[in-house]
Formats: C-alpha cells, structure tokens, sequence
C-alpha cells in the first residue's frame, strides 16, 4: 500500500492507495498528481468522516 500527502486549504488528507491490487489506477492517480493535474481543484462531495470526492478540471481554481 502506498499513501499519498495531499495538502488543501482545509488541512492535509492522507490518501492509501492499493498499489499491489489495483495496479494501473494507482499508478495513473500517481502520475496525475506527480504532473501537477489535481493543484488548484475543488472537491465536489465530501461526506465527513467517509469520503471526499474530486478531480473534475472544470472546477480548476481560475485564481
């Protein structure tokens, strides 16, 4: 299992990921987060203590 750092303005939020079961998804968040694609995006659902969801480029911060 992997975990990556990921910081917002609200904190940071640790993500795991399942490298060993679920190879090429892993490695496809990791390659998108490696070349910047999730800076300056917003989540759209968050359910506290449960799940954050997000990575919609429409919802790119213009700022």
């Amino acid at each position: 299992m992997t975990r990556v750092r990921m910081q917002t303005s609200e904190g940071d939020v640790i993500i795991e990921l399942f490298t060993e079961e679920m190879p090429i998804t892993a490695g496809n968040f990791l390659k998108l987060a490696d070349d910047g694609y999730y800076n300056g995006l917003h989540f759209h659902r968050v359910i506290p203590g449960f799940m954050l969801q997000g990575g919609c480029p429409h919802s790119r911060d213009p700022n």
